[in-house]
């Protein structure tokens, strides 16, 4: 059994303007314990019941950034940097710090995303 699903999308008429996003889905479920190796399931008591309370490290580092495409620098949306930047060489991207380092990138050194 998979341990979740990647989503990845991109508006391609707008260069990601309208829609662009890349999200990991974990397959759990508060309460349930699973063994990926063979699918079984079972209740897990052990486990944390309220979903609503509980949030995963992965979704604790995702935020939006925006990338320089043109530099290879990354910023927070509130840096002048980022404001000022040309269109063309401006990205919007929302995932973690670690993933768009993995890209190429690099912080920037005004707003230390």
């Amino acid at each position: 059994v998979a341990s979740g699903v990647q989503m990845e999308a991109e508006s391609v008429e707008d260069n990601g303007d309208g829609i662009l996003f890349n999200v990991y889905c974990f397959n759990a479920q508060p309460g349930i314990a699973i063994d990926y190796a063979t699918g079984d399931s079972h209740q897990d008591d052990s486990i944390v019941a309220d979903a609503s309370k509980s949030t995963t490290a992965a979704e604790a580092n995702v935020q939006t950034y925006v990338l320089n495409t043109n530099t290879k620098k990354f910023h927070k949306e509130s840096c002048n940097s980022a404001k000022s930047m040309d269109a063309s060489n401006k990205k919007i991207y929302t995932g973690s710090r670690q993933e768009i380092i993995d890209m190429g990138y690099e912080a920037c050194g005004v707003c230390k995303p």
